[in-house]
């Protein structure tokens, strides 16, 4: 481990560098705990704790802020960290359980809830949120209402959609009704008619992603729908059944 320190912290170093060699002797080897009081200390390359050590930080009012270490979750001992808030409350917590490995990582809000968290259990997905399928009649499917249905070759407005934007990239699952014809569908900005995907299918399901472009976290973001007859004769008709953000 290198310790680099400015030079006008001179006095601090050679403090440090006595505290540490007292700490280190063979007369002080035994010592369970050692404070080192150097007011600026820095590690280049690494700093690393063996098992079962810890390292801890307090709050101004003598809170526990964080905590990395040897711990333990009920009965269990764990390896890990936690956070917690100025008035105690716990904001972070991610461990694995030393005895078999399981793992667990959530966020808290001041009540102690889980807000955010992984599915332990399961070993992949989230626990928290719960995320809310969609649904859409059956029936609306094949036979989708006339407010949804145009002959037109022109785009005609169908759907209308908002969110307050929280990630970059759209995906969405529809069904198209296209027996004899071929509908391109478009989504667009509204009210500024930005055309933001375009796409041409015939009959049947259709999953696709396509990108916001231009836009702010958690603004207020209309999107609509529009469709036509891209080709072929008859009507065409949609059912969106859903949308959704992600990432890029």
């Amino acid at each position: 481990m290198a310790l680099r320190y400015p030079k006008d912290q001179g006095t601090e170093w050679m403090n440090l560098k006595r505290e540490v060699k007292n700490a280190f002797t063979s007369a002080n080897s035994r010592v369970p705990y050692q404070k080192i009081g150097a007011g600026i200390l820095q590690v280049f390359q690494s700093l690393q704790m063996q098992a079962g050590a810890f390292m801890s930080f307090n709050h101004e009012n003598g809170e526990l802020g964080l905590f990395l270490g040897r711990h333990v979750s009920g009965p269990d001992a764990v390896d890990g960290w936690f956070m917690q808030r100025a008035d105690g409350s716990l904001s972070f917590w991610s461990y694995t359980r030393v005895s078999d490995g399981y793992g667990y990582t959530a966020i808290y809000d001041r009540e102690g809830n889980v807000i955010l968290s992984d599915d332990a259990v399961e070993e992949k997905g989230l626990a928290r949120p719960w995320i809310p399928w969609s649904t859409e009649d059956w029936a609306s499917l094949v036979n989708p209402p006339a407010s949804r249905v145009t002959s037109n070759t022109t785009d005609t407005d169908m759907i209308i959609s908002h969110t307050n934007a929280q990630h970059p990239v759209v995906r969405y699952a529809m069904y198209i009704r296209a027996a004899t014809a071929t509908c391109e569908v478009k989504f667009w900005s509204y009210p500024d008619n930005t055309l933001l995907h375009s796409v041409t299918v015939g009959d049947g399901w259709t999953l696709g992603d396509f990108n916001l472009g231009s836009w702010d976290y958690g603004i207020s973001y209309y999107m609509k729908v529009s469709i036509r007859r891209a080709s072929g004769t008859g009507s065409v008709g949609i059912t969106l059944v859903s949308l959704m953000g992600k990432q890029n």
